[in-house]
């Protein structure tokens, strides 16, 4: 389904994304890939971690700078570790999606939450260092990165990015900072439809969707749908916006 943020212009679309992208400070608090919390709540080597490349010259980010991110995991002996990845443009188009051989004995597939299977993974050689590979080759470090509790994804791919726009914060909880919402349930409350509802467990590739119709979503409440509206060169009566404005604290 169309959203009128898919009609603003490409260059307008990504400056008014990044004006909703997670702050620094809030990051640290929630420990992302290398800001300071994350190194001394986790004692975490950097070792193996990458960081999204700056783009060389007089780069002009577009919308086409904006994707949606999800992992999959099983557990290791060494914790969890991604054992599939996915990646959506901002149209909702699947552009990226592998299964990754995790560098450790695996102790449980996790099925029931990660859709992986023993038979799935049996013949997979992909590696985490070859995802990377290619996520670097499509990412950059003012690329926007959408996703739900996107630090643990980040964590998993070993991977440093600071422009990221995370549904769990963003769509605060009733309950405060430290609760945060099922991405099923937010779903469910905000866009009107059930996700992971299937018996063979969770899918990345619904899930990064399910975060991109999030931020839209988001996109389309209150004073940004106004700001949307000026920018698509549509008039909205006032009464009209008001009828959008979420319920929630966002």
């Amino acid at each position: 389904m169309k959203h009128i943020f898919d009609a603003v212009e490409s260059s307008k679309a990504y400056g008014l994304a990044a004006m909703h992208c997670v702050p620094r400070k809030i990051l640290e608090r929630n420990a992302f890939p290398g800001t300071k919390k994350s190194k001394k709540l986790l004692k975490m080597e950097l070792e193996g971690f990458v960081v999204t490349p700056q783009k060389k010259g007089h780069y002009i980010c577009t919308r086409r700078d904006i994707y949606a991110l999800d992992c999959e995991m099983v557990i290791t002996t060494a914790g969890c570790e991604v054992a599939r990845v996915t990646v959506v443009n901002i149209d909702e188009q699947v552009v990226f999606d592998t299964y990754v051989k995790p560098p450790n004995r695996i102790l449980n597939y996790n099925t029931r939450f990660s859709g992986i299977t023993k038979e799935i993974l049996a013949n997979v050689t992909q590696n985490l260092a070859m995802v990377q590979c290619a996520l670097l080759t499509l990412f950059h470090s003012r690329t926007i990165l959408i996703g739900h509790s996107l630090d643990n994804d980040l964590r998993a791919l070993k991977l440093i990015h600071g422009r990221v726009y995370d549904t769990s914060i963003t769509y605060s909880h009733y309950m405060g900072q430290k609760v945060k919402w099922a991405l099923k349930d937010l779903c469910l409350i905000k866009l009107g439809k059930i996700i992971q509802d299937s018996e063979n467990g969770h899918d990345s590739a619904e899930d990064a969707t399910t975060c991109m119709q999030l931020f839209k979503h988001f996109m389309g409440c209150g004073n940004r749908l106004q700001r949307l509206m000026a920018m698509h060169g549509t008039l909205v009566e006032p009464s009209v916006i008001q009828q959008k404005k979420p319920k929630n604290n966002y």
